[in-house]
């Protein structure tokens, strides 16, 4: 069975449909050269008055654009990027149990910039 981490990997790549954005596992020293999504998970917790397995998940999704000079077309690129990640997120294609708590621009580190897309979904604990 597949991770909760891996299948939201491949259910963003699919809901984007769009082959230049690379999704990946969130990874600390990865270089970046073509837009891409970073799933981390980052708690698990039970859901109240659901079945016992059943956990709620809350990841991290890092869209990231390579580039290391701030610019206003890099800003503009991020923007655009991060609306499609959240458009693809919350479009058909995507499980209703799919919810996206934030979005925020933040510096991801020195050679990237990016949006922090928090989301939240239930899984059953295989």
């Amino acid at each position: 069975m597949a991770s909760a981490r891996s299948t939201i990997a491949e259910l963003v790549e699919t809901a984007l449909a769009d082959p230049s954005v690379t999704v990946i596992p969130f990874v600390r020293l990865v270089d970046v050269t073509a837009k891409t999504v970073m799933v981390g998970q980052t708690r698990v917790e039970p859901l109240p008055e659901a079945p016992l397995a059943m956990r709620l998940h809350t990841f991290e999704l890092y869209a990231l654009v390579p580039g290391t000079t701030p610019s206003e077309s890099l800003e503009d690129d991020l923007d655009v990027f991060a609306l499609d990640v959240i458009d693809a997120l919350e479009g058909s294609a995507v499980p209703n149990e799919v919810v996206v708590v934030s979005a925020e621009r933040a510096p991801i580190d020195a050679k990237y910039h990016g949006y922090i897309i928090t989301i939240t979904c239930p899984f059953t604990k295989a």
